[in-house]
């Protein structure tokens, strides 16, 4: 259980972690991730903020604000067509330019955020983007939240997953 803002409420509200529905509101921690790109964010920030939302994902909309997000479509920047393709989505990290990877929710022709392609491990000129396929998140937050909802382990213990 964690504390946040709820949408736009200014006392904080503790929340079981990863409970929340796509879409809630939710405070954003500009002290630890300051403001510099609404899109181009980091994947360390979406998790961060993501582990009160039922999908693992929170992007930001504004300076101390941010949402909820369950992505349904990924393409990359290099691709002219908007192409979405099956998870995990490759791309390309042979080209002069940064390759970005776009996330969308359903139903949006605009995307909410971006990460660069992270590299391959045995593939110089492929990369991966770097969230999960929705199942692997979906997965992957339940189990989360079963670990630090339903343990007895103490406060301290609470991101220790080996006590």
């Amino acid at each position: 259980m964690g504390c946040t803002n709820l949408n736009g409420n200014a006392t904080k509200t503790c929340v079981l972690y990863y409970s929340l529905p796509a879409s809630s509101l939710i405070s954003w921690d500009a002290a630890s991730y300051p403001y510099n790109n609404l899109v181009n964010m980091t994947k360390e920030a979406i998790f961060a903020h993501g582990k009160f939302c039922q999908s693992g994902l929170a992007h930001r909309f504004s300076n101390t604000a941010a949402s909820c997000f369950q992505v349904t479509q990924v393409t990359e920047s290099s691709d002219s067509t908007n192409t979405s393709q099956p998870w995990p989505q490759s791309c390309d990290t042979n080209l002069k330019e940064l390759v970005q990877c776009r996330y969308y929710q359903s139903n949006s022709n605009v995307s909410k955020f971006h990460l660069p392609c992270d590299c391959a491990f045995n593939t110089p000129a492929k990369g991966f983007c770097p969230i999960p396929s929705p199942q692997v998140m979906n997965t992957s937050s339940t189990l989360m939240q079963k670990a630090l909802n339903q343990s007895q382990c103490h406060t301290l213990d609470r991101f220790n997953l080996n006590a």
